[in-house]
């Protein structure tokens, strides 16, 4: 991202108040990129490249955690 990235930017919506599930999307694939995305506030992180089948249990697990 040109001006911040995906961590900076989750963080910066949590400090702002925004309560809306953030889900990480990294090219890196280690566990220190996911848990600063966690510490960021991400409710959950898919690393790239993702295939459709992981993108849509990760959204159906996080509409399940959020309703």
């Amino acid at each position: 991202m040109p001006i911040m990235n995906g961590i900076v930017a989750t963080a910066r919506l949590r400090e702002l108040g925004v309560n809306i599930p953030v889900i990480g999307v990294t090219g890196n694939t280690g566990d220190e990129d996911r848990m600063r995305f966690m510490q960021a506030g991400a409710v959950d992180v898919l690393n790239k490249p993702f295939t459709k089948n992981a993108l849509e249990c990760t959204l159906t697990a996080v509409f399940k955690l959020t309703s």
